[in-house]
């Protein structure tokens, strides 16, 4: 008799445990950044993987773009989770998960889900800032990367029998963006202007441009026949400007930085402007001239020059080899 009483409590606390419900969904993922899959696509989603588990964030790749939060006019309204094109999923797999596992274009056949659950409400904040680089031997920064910190709130998960579970919040999941990377213009010594005007002096390459548009009398004493070095500062009106195109539809030419208006195509897509110096710290313009077979040859090297756009900053180091220009004497 007493041994079957046990039996009978033993199958009876079982059974009630086994109920084919998930009790609880656990958000304890460790902090390695989230990845992606299909880029560029409107199958596009996040994910956390931590040995069989994985969290899934389904949501335009839009709402990924490369912009400071701070510096945005209007900051980003919280994401609604509708279950279509904003979704979180939970799940449990039968085995540990890998890359493979999550993004692969034919499903695999091992591990399996083996336990799901999706968020039927809740809200997705994002809030985007910038990682920079160290300073590189010449003390220049750059722009290596953007974070995006998800934040999650008033979170519902339906666990099955009628019953939920609410996270009024819970971890949040950093997921990476490539920035763009400045190009350094490494042998493009040459510089163009347009029609022999020396104020305008521009270099590009096939998606970036840097523009030195100089005061008539900066440029008149930079670009002198005395051998230097010569210096001015980068003002309101001696400007330096480092700009990013999209040239999908168009090529850039010098056709485009000397037609007056600018064209719109191919169309700007960034720019960072160059601080206005301080004498003999910061901003400088420095030129050295040697004679030529029809003029002077005048190498321009700027100094402890710093881009920025709204709060962000990046050095250029602490000489950057803007170019050389051929001025003939007239």
């Amino acid at each position: 008799m007493k041994r079957f009483l046990a039996f009978l409590l033993f199958t009876v606390v079982f059974s009630s445990c086994d109920d084919g419900d998930l009790t609880q969904v656990s958000f304890e993922f460790d902090d390695t950044i989230a990845k992606s899959c299909n880029a560029d696509t409107d199958k596009f989603f996040i994910y956390k993987m931590q040995d069989n588990r994985a969290l899934i964030i389904q949501l335009p790749e839009s709402n990924f773009p490369n912009r400071i939060s701070a510096d945005l006019t209007t900051q980003p309204l919280p994401l609604a989770i509708n279950g279509t094109t904003i979704r979180l999923i939970y799940r449990e797999y039968s085995g540990k998960v890998t890359e493979k596992t999550m993004c692969s274009a034919v499903p695999v056949s091992n591990p399996t889900v083996v336990e799901e659950r999706e968020a039927s409400e809740g809200k997705i904040t994002i809030t985007t800032t910038a990682i920079k680089s160290e300073p590189d031997a010449n003390g220049a920064t750059k722009i290596i990367a953007y974070s995006h910190a998800l934040v999650f709130t008033d979170l519902k998960f339906n666990l099955g029998d009628n019953t939920n579970q609410i996270n009024e919040a819970f971890s949040q999941v950093i997921y990476e963006t490539n920035a763009i990377p400045f190009t350094n213009f490494a042998g493009l010594t040459s510089l163009f202007s347009c029609e022999n005007d020396n104020t305008f002096l521009f270099k590009y390459d096939p998606t970036q441009a840097l523009v030195l548009d100089l005061k008539p009398e900066d440029a008149a004493f930079l670009f002198s026949g005395e051998a230097g070095p010569k210096t001015r500062l980068i003002s309101t009106d001696t400007k330096l400007t480092h700009f990013f195109f999209d040239t999908t539809i168009a090529f850039l030419t010098n056709d485009y930085f000397c037609t007056v208006p600018t064209p719109d195509t191919p169309p700007i897509t960034d720019a960072y402007r160059a601080e206005n110096g301080i004498e003999n710290q910061s901003g400088i313009i420095e030129v050295t001239s040697l004679a030529s077979d029809n003029g002077f040859k005048h190498k321009i090297v700027l100094k402890n020059v710093r881009l920025t756009k709204g709060s962000l900053k990046v050095q250029m180091g602490n000489e950057f080899i803007f170019g050389e220009i051929n001025i003939p004497t007239n």
